[in-house]
């Protein structure tokens, strides 16, 4: 093996197996049946109240796809009922579909979709069909 390259295996084997003295198997915590005090409780709900949405320090501008698809499924919940074919959740699968396709945080972007008019609604290319020379063509 290369000199350097031993040399960072027995630095990074090294810290691995060494136990810094930070947590030993079995030791109790020094906060273990230790109340917190009810004021502290109260002061630590107020602060959390106020850091919803926008003023949360984790809160994007431009969020990713997932994080939109979180963010509506907290705020509405599990999407119930297909709001084209009304077809409920116990009989397919429903999805939080994004009107505008630009995913913005807003409420009143979103819709219900079963899976099948959720393909339908998003991807146009479903719609088309071929003509008799093999060209694609709209319904």
């Amino acid at each position: 093996m290369h000199k350097s390259l031993q040399n960072w295996y027995d630095i990074f084997t090294m810290n691995i197996s060494t136990n810094s003295g930070r947590f030993k198997k079995g030791q109790i915590a020094w906060n273990k049946g230790k109340e917190m005090p009810s004021s502290m409780k109260e002061k630590m709900c107020e602060i959390a109240k106020k850091r919803i949405g926008a003023l949360s320090p984790r809160w994007q501008e431009n969020p990713s796809y997932n994080a939109v698809h979180l963010w509506i499924r907290k705020l509405k919940g599990k999407a119930i009922q297909c709001e084209l074919c009304k077809v409920r959740r116990n009989k397919k699968m429903i999805h939080w579909a994004n009107r505008s396709g630009k995913y913005l945080r807003d409420e009143s972007d979103w819709i219900q979709l079963c899976v099948k008019c959720h393909k339908r609604y998003d991807k146009p290319w479903l719609k088309l069909v071929r003509n008799g020379k093999g060209q694609f063509v709209k319904k």
